[in-house]
């Protein structure tokens, strides 16, 4: 009763052999100096099978008992394993969901490849073109910068056009100015020469 209820094996040893010795004391108490009535052979036969064959049937006993324990337990771990194991259909429906994740997966990488590639054209395209801009705004920067250095040229020739004009003015004036009275004095030393002759 006790093994069916699954109990220990330690429990179902103590319990044995409380219930054998209870059981040789009994025997005892019940028959006292006549003990089953056997002959010295029969007794000594028994006495040898009560030491030797019995402590062998003990053993036994108490090793299939521990191997029972054991199947038990191991039959537990496995009913538990079974209760863990997903069912088919789950295991079907996570299967199919792998699938189509490995597919998404796929077609992914295949489209990452591909905007890669046009990522690549599209950088060198752009390297390019910043190039060509690059080139457009020298142009455009030398362009300007001879176009400001003409008009340069062009106001500077014109300030010194103007000085030049005043500087001219200027000296004409200053010679004139000299002339008139290196004129004028020579006009008096002529005079003067004349009222002296």
């Amino acid at each position: 009763m006790l093994r069916d209820a699954g109990a220990k094996t330690d429990l179902l040893r103590r319990v044995a052999e409380h219930l054998d010795r209870d059981r040789q004391k009994r025997i005892v108490a019940a028959y006292p100096g006549w003990r089953l009535g056997l002959s010295e052979a029969a007794r000594a036969l028994l006495h040898h099978l009560r030491g030797q064959r019995l402590a062998e049937f003990d053993a036994e006993v108490r090793g299939l008992l521990d191997k029972l324990a054991h199947v038990g337990q191991e039959r537990e771990d496995r009913e538990r394993a079974l209760a863990a194991t997903p069912s088919e259909a789950d295991i079907a429906a996570v299967v199919e969901r792998f699938r189509k994740a490995t597919e998404n997966l796929t077609l992914l990488n295949e489209t990452a490849v591909r905007l890669d590639g046009q990522l690549n054209a599209r950088k060198v395209e752009a390297e390019f073109v910043m190039k060509k801009l690059e080139q457009l705004w020298e142009a455009t920067a030398k362009d300007e910068a001879e176009r400001e250095d003409r008009q340069r040229m062009v106001g500077l020739a014109s300030r010194t056009r103007e000085t030049m004009q005043v500087f001219l003015r200027r000296a004409t004036e200053r010679k004139i100015a000299r002339l008139s009275r290196l004129i004028t004095e020579s006009f008096r030393f002529l005079l003067r020469k004349q009222k002296g002759i």
